[in-house]
């Protein structure tokens, strides 16, 4: 008989006999365990060089994160203060340029809507003409091309009085600044200013704007200048609905989910709460069963994964083909998993390898990856915590650092954001790389990175350290998984704290239901509806 249909292995640890009533239970299934296998069995089997191989994690680990640091310090693209590009303005900046206007629009389109209101969106909460000033002097920020787009911001959705405002500081700024704009730049602020001076007398089809006004307006500024030429108050409503469709729809998704987001979230506080009331009453089934003692071998797998993985990924940037990197790289996220045959070659029965890893159907079956459904709105909790550790992190630096820190005392600095890559690949792409990317994050970042982190990684900690009972084990693995899972993320050191929320409802779900397939349903749920809202704001 093979090891793969030895009966020591086969189920032993079935569902009608498991249960996590006391914090003796996984110590007691894990003395099981090692019972059943035998002694002899055990000393068989390899035990994997674990130290060895965590010693490779870290050094890995490090050196990911030193490589990207050394990236992050190197200067970025300076844009020059006069930069008017449309590229300046893409990515988050853009985002929130969208969000802003629909957001006003949508104000004006409810009943009893109510101008000062809407005008508070730019202006903030403020009474006090000097201090709606200085609130709408946060505006005044860019370079030459990102102030006049956000002019427009402004002007659509504050009028016209405030856009002619931030056009005077504009020119009072270059003037200290002796900054020269070109003959065209200098040509499309005032066909701005001549712009809202018609607008301010009620005169919204803009009578004194010259044709070749018009057409710098619009390929200077492109959608920007859409919306400047059709105002909220425009003869030509079908233009305007026409241009404002996509930001409606932008704000709409954004109402949309983070209103159901709340919703779930309170009911995964019900959902802790229940866990709590089960645990007290011992009718709690939670915890995952104790794997193969040779967890040693999987920190030789992770290790090898991690190596093979990101050196691919590395090697990958260097390719003189960027037009084929998504695919290649969604080749590679799926190939990588082959080195789960790895377990196998050392001696672990696949049968025992797909149970240690949580690659079963687990305790519902089939309807296994609907868990994911409750289980994201648990990770909700989690993750809210870690954000607001990730702000109070940015509001500490930004008072740490000051307004004026690496030397940015002009005020035509660009404003420049630096979210995880793949969102500026994503705003900045076009359709087919919108696709790839959307595959890659909702489909193959769950599949592999659940069963490289909450399937091997989490095994092995969990494995290793059952001896400090239950409790301390799985706190400390899940906390010391999510670390190693937020770091080697691409993304600012700050937000760390997230996605560690994210890895330890991840974790969570994999102890409660014994399985991947949950975890990987919140994983892809998470992404997807950042995607969503991401493709929404680029149409």
């Amino acid at each position: 008989m093979s090891d793969d249909h030895d009966p020591r292995y086969a189920d032993s640890y079935d569902d009608n006999r498991y249960s996590n009533s006391s914090r003796d239970s996984y110590e007691r299934d894990a003395y099981d365990r090692d019972s059943l296998l035998g002694e002899a069995n055990i000393n068989r089997q390899a035990r994997g060089w674990t130290w060895i191989s965590w010693f490779v994690i870290l050094s890995t680990v490090f050196l990911i994160v030193s490589l990207r640091q050394s990236d992050a310090r190197q200067a970025p693209v300076k844009l020059p203060p006069l930069d008017d590009t449309a590229a300046s303005m893409q990515g988050l900046e853009e985002l929130h340029g969208r969000a802003m206007i629909g957001m006003g629009e949508l104000m004006r389109q409810l009943p009893g809507a109510n101008p000062d209101d809407i005008k508070k969106l730019v202006e903030g909460d403020q009474d006090v003409p000097a201090e709606k000033m200085d609130h709408l002097a946060l505006w005044a920020t860019g370079t030459f091309g990102q102030r006049l787009q956000k002019i427009v911001i402004v002007g659509d959705v504050s009028g016209p009085e405030n856009a002619l405002h931030l056009l005077s500081v504009l020119s009072l700024q270059l003037n200290e600044e002796k900054l020269v704009p070109s003959a065209e730049q200098r040509k499309l602020q005032r066909a701005l200013s001549r712009l809202y001076v018609d607008y301010q007398k009620k005169k919204f089809d803009a009578p004194t704007l010259k044709d070749d006004e018009r057409l710098l307006i619009l390929s200077k500024l492109g959608w920007y200048g859409r919306v400047a030429l059709t105002p909220p108050e425009s003869p030509d409503q079908v233009a305007r609905k026409t241009v404002l469709e996509g930001p409606l729809r932008f704000c709409i998704t954004i109402f949309i989910t983070f209103g159901s987001v709340l919703i779930l979230g309170l009911l995964g506080l019900l959902g802790y709460l229940a866990f709590a009331i089960s645990a007290a009453s011992g009718t709690l089934k939670f915890g995952i069963k104790p794997g193969t003692p040779s967890s040693g071998i999987y920190a030789e797998t992770f290790a090898l994964w991690l190596m093979g993985f990101m050196g691919a990924q590395f090697a990958l940037e260097l390719l003189p083909w960027p037009q084929h990197r998504l695919p290649l790289l969604l080749v590679i996220m799926f190939g990588s998993l082959s080195v789960l045959i790895w377990p196998v070659l050392r001696g672990i029965p696949f049968r025992q390898v797909r149970q240690d890893l949580g690659l079963t159907w687990g305790r519902a079956g089939i309807l296994e990856p609907f868990m994911g459904i409750p289980g994201y709105s648990m990770m909700l909790p989690m993750l809210f915590v870690g954000a607001m550790i990730m702000l109070g992190i940015i509001v500490m630096l930004a008072i740490s650092i000051g307004p004026n820190a690496g030397g940015n005392e002009s005020a035509f600095d660009a404003v420049q954001f630096v979210p995880h890559p793949a969102v500026i690949s994503f705003l900045q792409g076009d359709r087919w790389t919108q696709i790839m990317l959307i595959l890659l994050a909702c489909v193959a970042a769950p599949i592999v990175e659940e069963t490289m982190f909450r399937g091997v990684l989490y095994r092995q900690l969990r494995d290793s350290t059952r001896g400090f009972g239950w409790l301390i084990s799985g706190v400390f693995s899940a906390m010391w998984m999510s670390f190693i899972f937020a770091v080697i993320h691409p993304q600012p050191p700050f937000a760390i704290p997230a996605l560690m929320g994210i890895a330890l409802g991840c974790s969570f779900v994999r102890e409660w239901r014994d399985s991947l397939w949950a975890s990987m349903t919140v994983h892809a749920i998470n992404n997807g509806l950042v995607f969503t809202i991401l493709l929404m704001g680029s149409m």
